[in-house]
């Protein structure tokens, strides 16, 4: 954990990075809102988590999982272990995979209840963790989590669709198996997680395996629910969403080819013509 000086600084900081998501302007904070600095349009701080959300934007299957994780998050640790047995394996075998060095700062898109970020930790990887989740229940959870895990996670409830941060932000953007339930916007999110990826930084994904799929009934009933078909699924061919300017490319599957580990490098500056 940090000094106490730098835990009163961090939360002012991280204020900074923030963006309306709907303009790219900056916003600035009075008492409890955020308000556009050019519109003058606001947004609510929620128990002190930003919500950067307007709520008639969020329809449809974006929805149905604000809803369905809501509900979940009083139980979605548990239920991972009970029905992912051994995916903790995975999630290290995927930590290995991110280049987190010490004072990165690092995003998680659809960060969920922030258990990967608690094994990049165990993993040795320290860094400034930030999250950003659809579903204000699981990143209430996540702060619990956090906060019990010794971490100070800059946590934010946001559209992986259009991340409320400024471009070139962070060191590390990452997401792991929030994909899954973005079929038909997957190349959106990607080119999001690439915007406010620093040039040189990395961009990692995670994505199910036919192997997945198949063994893990739960999964299917859970893409069923969401109305998102199983197979043939958009992820199966997740490569072809990599930006074209990508650099560093490499594929990888994880936790005995049941996950598969897309990850990239965001070009620096100067290297597009």
């Amino acid at each position: 954990m940090g000094t106490s000086e730098e835990q009163r600084t961090k939360p002012a900081e991280r204020l900074r990075l923030l963006r309306n998501p709907y303009t790219g302007n900056t916003v600035v904070r009075d008492d409890d809102v955020l308000i556009d600095s050019e519109s003058g349009e606001q947004f609510p701080i929620r128990d002190g988590i930003p919500v950067l959300l307007r709520e008639g934007d969020v329809v449809g299957i974006n929805r149905r999982m604000q809803w369905t994780f809501d509900l979940q998050s009083y139980i979605y640790d548990l239920s991972r272990t009970r029905i992912l047995s051994g995916l903790e394996a995975g999630r290290s075998e995927y930590s290995e995979q991110l280049d987190v060095n010490p004072g990165d700062r690092v995003l998680e898109s659809c960060v969920g209840t922030g258990l990967q970020l608690r094994n990049l930790q165990e993993n040795g990887k320290e860094a400034d963790y930030f999250g950003v989740d659809i579903s204000y229940g699981m990143l209430k959870k996540c702060r619990k989590n956090a906060r019990k895990w010794g971490m100070n996670v800059g946590l934010v409830q946001g559209n992986a669709e259009q991340l409320p941060y400024a471009d070139d932000t962070f060191d590390v953007v990452f997401e792991f198996g929030g994909i899954l339930f973005v079929p038909e916007k997957v190349e959106t999110t990607i080119q999001e997680m690439t915007r406010v990826t620093k040039p040189g930084g990395q961009v990692a994904f995670v994505t199910p395996t036919a192997k997945l799929l198949d063994l893990n009934l739960f999964v299917k009933a859970g893409l069923k629910w969401f109305g998102i078909p199983s197979e043939p699924g958009p992820w199966e061919a997740a490569l072809e969403i990599v930006p074209d300017i990508a650099t560093n490319t490499f594929q990888k599957e994880i936790w005995n080819g049941k996950l598969s580990v897309i990850s990239f490098q965001k070009p620096e500056e100067g290297v597009i013509e």
